[in-house]
């Protein structure tokens, strides 16, 4: 992620750890009713080995510029 925010100055890291976190879908539960909140669809460009996050740029391109990175 911190490469990603370097070479691409109008992202902030913040905001990308944000998108990463919310990426899938999470379970939720409210007064004990279980639901699940959906992921934004970054899903697929983020690459995760061990504590590792990695970012396929191209795939990450598209996704942001289809609108859903705003």
């Amino acid at each position: 992620p911190q490469d990603l925010v370097r070479r691409f100055p109008f992202l902030k890291l913040r905001t990308l750890r944000y998108w990463i976190q919310a990426a899938e879908p999470r379970a939720v539960a409210r007064d004990g009713v279980a639901s699940e909140i959906p992921g934004n669809g970054l899903g697929p460009a983020i690459i995760r080995h061990g504590r590792l996050t990695y970012i396929d740029v191209p795939l990450f391109l598209e996704w942001f510029n289809s609108g859903r990175g705003r």
